[in-house]
């Protein structure tokens, strides 16, 4: 009890609200790896408070034509878009666009902190820029929704760099190939985009990048359709006029306002069947700055502000748990991590918190074809993967829309997504003088593949008269990711199922836990898919539970005047 009385005494002299919340089980983070935790626990019976940062997209009917919009729309953006930043995110010949300061979908971290956000200050080094969705279903809200199985060969490409055991290697991906991945699945069902849409002049685009691929393929190169995250019907359904045009006109990085995406608070998804378990209380504009151990009660103690609208602090929490799992996204959890350990609040953590990260070997390019005008603002989100072999190592390209194309007068251009894998690591540090936490980032970690991407793209323009592409300089291209990963890798920072090094009933259950790069694939299905795989074992061995008397969570609502100092 001790260091609750000591909290105590800090909020009667400081005169703030001292709303302490005490429970089981919190969660922070909303994204795949939140959801799923939280899904799996409520199933278990087990209460479950999720801490959420970001707003609530609630669509409602408000995908009907003529309903106003919930999400920033692609064009003229407003607040909604992006997460406590005045413009938003462009480079080179695209500019910026001025909007108003709010809690948007769509969130930046870069070299410089952001000191509009109240979060814990975070930056770059290098001119790295990592982009992630804030909400009520994390990445989900934002992401083109690829849905990618890994294979065993690129798998192991990337772990081999953190591991020299085969063996081990070996038994995860198989734990993950054959009941993991399948277990996610089942529950994400991606779908194919049908060919009636497909060949619709909204995805003319699509097509281009698919025929200029069967063109230049190589006897080790492949084009097939995603798996994405879509409701075509939803999609059909704005080509019919019923819903309102979002899919058709690439709405994609600001959410989507037709309610097309099949996003994770969506019915059937992870995060909608959590809540409708009546288990679990997601508190939206909740952002934790602060992670303590009571070694006393063997409790966690989160210092949590309470957000508005536009973003500014109007409440401080407490919030206490037994159990803690943090999925906020790699960069996220491993920059709290990092502070924590770095000023005493977790001075037990492993010294691997903080390492193995880099951003997916994503490139981040643009291509224009022969034809005259492919409708590149068109046709939401990407349909196809092209995957090459290139001095032995396998890229893949997927090619999406990109309205502001038609600004510069590139009507026959599309951007692309490269993937490939990263050589090397990257670490987090903290910096007590101006306490920041800094993502340190070395380029020539992806130089490798993004000259194989170079080559790849040498290669379509052969066989592909009229084309060409822009991928210079590297430090944009190569230095931009919307797929942070690693910082707190399984079996180094943590054990093999997530629990943290150094202490009981701490756990992270998110991209962190993945080295670097998922193997030339999108990340969500393995995020998901070691989400389950963690979980699975934690409730096994980690919660004796009565699941008929699970009400676990108590609120205590303390008055200051009353305490006795």
């Amino acid at each position: 009890m001790k260091f609750i009385f000591l909290l105590l005494l800090f909020c009667y002299f400081s005169f703030i609200s001292c709303d302490i919340t005490r429970t089981e089980v919190i969660v922070v983070g909303s994204g795949f790896g939140g959801s799923v935790t939280s899904y799996r626990l409520a199933n278990e019976g087990i209460n479950v408070i999720l801490l959420e940062k970001g707003r609530r997209w609630e669509i409602g009917d408000s995908y009907l034509t003529g309903k106003d919009n919930v999400f920033s729309p692609t064009k003229n953006p407003d607040g909604r878009a992006i997460f406590m930043r005045n413009s938003t995110f462009m480079e080179g010949n695209f500019p910026s666009s001025i909007v108003d300061v709010s809690t948007g979908a769509f969130t930046l971290i870069d070299s410089e902190v952001n000191e509009l956000d109240p979060d814990i200050r975070i930056r770059t080094n290098n001119d790295l820029r990592i982009i992630s969705g804030t909400g009520v279903g994390g990445g989900s809200l934002v992401y083109n929704g690829a849905t990618i199985r890994p294979n065993y060969k690129n798998f192991h490409r990337v772990w081999t760099q953190v591991y020299d055991d085969d063996e081990y290697i070996q038994e995860l991906y198989n734990d993950l190939d054959e009941i993991y991945f399948p277990r996610a699945l089942n529950v994400m069902k991606p779908e194919k985009i049908p060919d009636s849409i497909l060949n619709t002049d909204y995805y003319k685009h699509a097509r281009a990048f698919r025929d200029d691929a069967i063109n230049a393929l190589s006897d080790k190169g492949s084009i097939r359709k995603l798996d994405i995250m879509v409701d075509w019907k939803a999609v059909q359904e704005e080509i019919d006029g019923i819903r309102k045009p979002s899919a058709i006109i690439g709405d994609v990085a600001y959410g989507s306002n037709s309610g097309y995406k099949k996003s994770l608070d969506k019915e059937g998804n992870y995060l909608f069947e959590a809540e409708k378990t009546g288990k679990v209380d997601i508190k939206t504009f909740h952002s934790v700055h602060r992670v303590q151990f009571d070694e006393d009660n063997d409790e966690y103690v989160l210092s949590v502000h309470e957000l508005n609208e536009s973003g500014d602090i109007i409440d401080e929490h407490t919030f206490i748990s037994k159990h803690l799992f943090l999925c906020m996204g790699s960069h996220k959890s491993t920059s709290l991590l990092v502070r924590s350990k770095a000023i005493n609040d977790l001075p037990n953590l492993d010294n691997n918190v903080g390492k193995y990260f880099n951003g997916n070997g994503d490139t981040i390019f643009i291509r224009t074809t022969g034809e005259e005008n492919i409708n590149p603002g068109q046709g939401a989100p990407c349909d196809f993967i092209y995957r090459e072999t290139i001095n032995g190592e396998e890229c893949a390209f997927e090619a999406a829309p990109f309205y502001l194309l038609e600004n510069i007068g590139l009507t026959n251009g599309y951007i692309v997504v490269g993937l490939g894998n990263h050589k090397g690591f990257n670490e987090f540090e903290y910096d007590e003088e101006n306490d920041e936490v800094i993502i340190n980032w070395d380029i020539s970690t992806v130089e490798d593949t993004y000259n194989n991407m170079v080559e790849i793209n040498e290669r379509l323009n052969a066989h592909n008269p009229g084309s060409s592409y822009m991928m210079e300089p590297i430090e944009i291209a190569s230095g931009t990711t919307a797929h942070p990963l690693g910082g707190l890798v399984i079996g180094k920072a943590t054990d093999n199922y997530g629990r943290v090094k150094g202490y009981k009933n701490l756990y992270v259950i998110d991209g962190s836990l993945i080295p670097g790069g998922t193997g030339i694939s999108n990340p969500s299905l393995s995020i998901a898919a070691l989400a389950e795989r963690c979980i699975e074992n934690i409730i096994k061995n980690d919660f004796n539970h009565d699941q008929n008397n699970s009400d676990h969570i108590q609120k205590e609502k303390l008055n200051t005047n009353d305490i006795i100092v």
